[in-house]
């Protein structure tokens, strides 16, 4: 298993395994990997925790011999002042107010630098009837952010989102084409890409500047045509064909990191069971590839 997985610089996002790191650590050692994304530890947002929680963080990374590919954000996960809440397209709440947002961007970069993390996750925006009344001013945003970022060097990985502005391969091009900065990355996500209506592979993937891709969520999905809605599976079990784009990333000499994002979840069993089902099946496709 372990020769296997070692093609990739394979990981997952830890909480999606345990609140608890240490949990999700072992359980990502049984895989023989050595990455790990860092999104929310012991219940609370990475860019928020204490300064006893960055040490123990530290001491759990260094005991199980591990490297963080990614830090989490939710920087610009929220509606802009020029924005009614009626031009929304969904209901999920802020995480951090408008206001917030460069003091969080700064405080992550901060913590970036701390965990030795070459980038941080981001957003653009929550998704709005009129996605062209606010390109503008998320390409005003991405350069501020960028700038900053610069000054500490680390990347800004920006995630395509379903739920945000930007959640197709073909939206995110258009930003990018906008942002030619060597610090604003892409942060690949199929299975978003899959909740946003776009075939992620071949078609999404086709569009990318491949150059650019930094990171890369694994989750896997279907559309459920009786109850009329998009579902998550295990990698493996849905419509998205990770075999193909496996392969395809390896002829492309893809060498950056990935993370399990499970996101599917067993009633009455635990994050990492499901997890690990999502594990097992990225290992079979690999062992494929």
């Amino acid at each position: 298993m372990g020769t296997d997985v070692k093609r990739f610089k394979l990981g997952a996002i830890s909480d999606e395994v345990s609140q608890d790191l240490e949990t999700a650590l072992k359980f990502l050692k049984e895989f023989g990997l050595e990455w790990v994304e860092l999104r929310n530890l012991w219940g609370k947002y990475v860019t928020d925790i204490d300064r006893d929680s960055v040490k123990k963080t530290q001491k759990l990374l260094k005991k199980y011999k591990f490297r963080v590919s990614a830090l989490d954000t939710a920087f610009l996960k929220c509606l802009p002042p020029e924005i009614s809440p009626g031009e929304r397209l969904g209901s999920e709440p802020d995480t951090y107010h408008y206001s917030e947002q460069y003091d969080l961007l700064k405080r992550a970069l901060e913590k970036a630098n701390t965990f030795e993390a070459p980038g941080l996750r981001i957003f653009c925006f929550w998704r709005i009837k009129n996605q062209d009344k606010i390109f503008n001013l998320i390409i005003e945003h991405l350069e501020k952010a960028v700038e900053m970022a610069e000054k500490y060097n680390v990347l800004l990985f920006l995630e395509n989102e379903y739920a945000c502005t930007i959640g197709t391969a073909e939206e995110a091009m258009s930003v990018f084409d906008a942002v030619d900065s060597p610090h604003l990355k892409i942060l690949w996500d199929p299975g978003n890409a899959y909740f946003a209506g776009e075939k992620p592979y071949p078609d999404g993937y086709s569009l990318l500047d491949k150059s650019r891709i930094y990171h890369i969520h694994l989750k896997d999905a279907s559309y459920d045509s009786k109850n009329k809605k998009y579902i998550w599976l295990p990698v493996g079990k849905g419509e998205i064909d990770y075999l193909g784009q496996f392969k395809t990333l390896l002829e492309d000499g893809y060498d950056r990191t990935l993370s399990l994002e499970t996101h599917y979840r067993i009633p009455e069993k635990s994050e990492a069971d499901a997890s690990r089902e999502s594990m097992n099946g990225i290992v079979e496709i690999i062992k494929k590839v």
